[in-house]
């Protein structure tokens, strides 16, 4: 979030391309988890970009769409305060809309019980979440969560698209940005430059929803210093 010389560095460019487009939804996707059930590299730099973005873009700030599940292993891992308030934030949009009130009053329950230091199993869309709270000064953190969403299902980039479209169709957005990063390839062979393959998907799963849509990737390091966007 910089303005005057800041924008004009190198870095700082597709967030202030993302602030002329003003999107009113960003889309984050999840970057996988480690087998520890901590988030993995790429999952912490998107939350990071998320929070650069929203900073960006205060003038109309964005709601944000969490997509990932990411955890296969299930591995337990403990929570600071950011993380508990995202798990729980989840957890009270799943009572929210569930079909059944026993199932609700289980969730909202199960919402109440979380607490800062237990162990749970954390998804991408919670890790996400916890990395740009962390970033956000903490004034602004429950207006911040009140304009998350969260999609914790989704274990490719396909069903990012298609399980995070209800979400989509539901907030009647008009521009919504994907945000993603490059993945790099196995043994030096480049990278896999997600976002393209990310805003094909979305553009698939749209099917004539009414919104625009774009896609960035955030910084890929290259070596020490050296960063390329995308």
């Amino acid at each position: 979030g910089a303005d005057g010389a800041e924008l004009r560095r190198p870095h700082h460019v597709p967030v202030a391309r993302v602030a002329q487009w003003a999107p009113d939804a960003v889309v984050v996707l999840g970057g996988g988890m480690l087998g520890s059930g901590a988030p993995g590299c790429a999952t912490v730099q998107r939350g990071y970009l998320a929070a650069q973005v929203d900073d960006a873009l205060r003038a109309a700030p964005p709601t944000f769409v969490f997509s990932g599940a990411g955890n296969d292993t299930h591995a337990l891992a403990a929570m600071d305060e950011a993380d508990a308030r995202c798990v729980a934030a989840r957890v009270r949009q799943s009572a929210a809309a569930a079909g059944s009130s026993s199932l609700r009053l289980r969730l909202t329950r199960e919402a109440d019980a979380i607490a800062v230091g237990a162990s749970r199993v954390m998804t991408e869309a919670d890790a996400m979440c916890a990395v740009m709270l962390r970033r956000t000064e903490p004034a602004r953190r429950d207006a911040l969560l009140a304009r998350v969403r969260f999609e914790a299902r989704s274990s490719t980039t396909g069903q990012n698209a298609l399980f995070t479209r209800p979400i989509l169709a539901a907030g009647r957005f008009r521009r919504v940005l994907v945000l993603t990063s490059p993945v790099l390839k196995r043994f030096g062979r480049g990278a896999d430059l997600h976002a393209d393959r990310a805003l094909g998907g979305f553009q698939a799963a749209r099917r004539g929803g009414g919104w625009a849509l774009a896609s960035v990737g955030c910084p890929i390091v290259q070596g020490p210093g050296v960063q390329t966007w995308y």
